[in-house]
């Protein structure tokens, strides 16, 4: 959803994985003012989306979209809200959203929970040793951890930490292997028992890598695929379905709307080829993954 192309955008699209095809999503309801970089989450059966910028001022709005009814709403909620903000991180564990850090004009690291059963938002009251202030870090939920990973704070960030959701507490992850470089917008996903690093851009060039950090080990590697890899990028989105990571779009120091799927059980990459109509070009927009479909939303297209 949205994202930026020359314009904020607020356009809706949804990939069905089984038909591999594209078509744009004209749901009901009132549709989310145009805006990048922002976050989207999916609870039981619904997308949530939180915050960004709309090329005038930062954001700290929630809308839902239905994925039954195919209609959008706005959410109001109780409790002390975030600040507006862009280029933070968002997360669902239980029947919460979580958000972390992201940008007002200055970097932040505060932390915030959004309860969805109730529609209450709350600060996380949490032990230990919080990551720095940044924005444009990466972050994913597995079991009943929260791991947050790189970013920006003056300075490309490759520091990896854990919040434990049972203890409420933070702590430095000093894993073995080699930790990927510093790097801010990049994409993370989790697939099995393992979280996967992609690109991002680490202050002097934008990267095509991969990186795999293994929850069991806690140990990193490196990937190697065969097939044609994506060119360098970052403020790409990914997603994981099947045994597949998926990315689409991005900035190469161009806007891109290409499609590659990297097959994880046997470490391929390859093009998408998709019907239908797919989204232009544009990055810094968002996506989740809901049953057979892809569901892409905003961006910018920088021309």
């Amino acid at each position: 959803f949205g994202g930026y192309d020359g314009s904020y955008r607020n356009d809706f699209h949804e990939f069905n994985f089984v038909t591999c095809a594209w078509a744009p999503i004209t749901g009901d309801g009132r549709v989310p003012r145009a805006r990048y970089r922002a976050t989207c989450v999916v609870h039981d059966q619904a997308m949530y989306l939180f915050g960004g910028h709309d090329g005038t001022r930062h954001l700290n709005d929630v809308h839902v979209f239905d994925f039954g009814t195919r209609a959008w709403a706005g959410l109001q909620a109780d409790g002390p809200a975030p600040i507006p903000r862009d280029s933070h991180v968002a997360v669902t564990h239980g029947n919460s959203m979580f958000v972390f850090g992201g940008s007002t004009g200055s970097a932040m690291n505060d932390f915030h929970e959004l309860r969805l059963d109730v529609r209450k938002w709350q600060p996380v009251q949490a032990a230990g040793y919080a990551p720095g202030h940044r924005f444009c870090h990466v972050a994913v939920v597995h079991k009943d951890s929260l791991y947050v990973f790189g970013g920006y704070d003056g300075s490309y960030r490759n520091d990896f930490h854990e919040f434990n959701f049972v203890t409420c507490a933070w702590a430095p992850i000093t894993g073995d292997g080699r930790v990927p470089r510093a790097r801010y917008r990049a994409t993370c996903v989790v697939h099995d028992q393992a979280m996967y690093l992609f690109g991002g851009h680490d202050g002097t060039r934008h990267l095509n890598d991969v990186h795999v950090f293994d929850f069991g080990t806690r140990a990193w590697a490196g990937l190697q695929a065969d097939g044609p890899a994506p060119i360098p990028r970052d403020s790409h989105v990914a997603v994981t379905h099947g045994n597949s990571m998926f990315v689409f779009g991005g900035s190469t120091g161009s806007a891109m709307n290409d499609f590659h799927e990297l097959r994880l059980d046997v470490r391929k990459w390859q093009p998408v080829q998709a019907a239908g109509y797919a989204p232009g070009h544009r990055f810094c927009h968002v996506a989740v993954v809901h049953k057979d479909s892809l569901y892409v939303f905003g961006g910018y297209d920088g021309s």
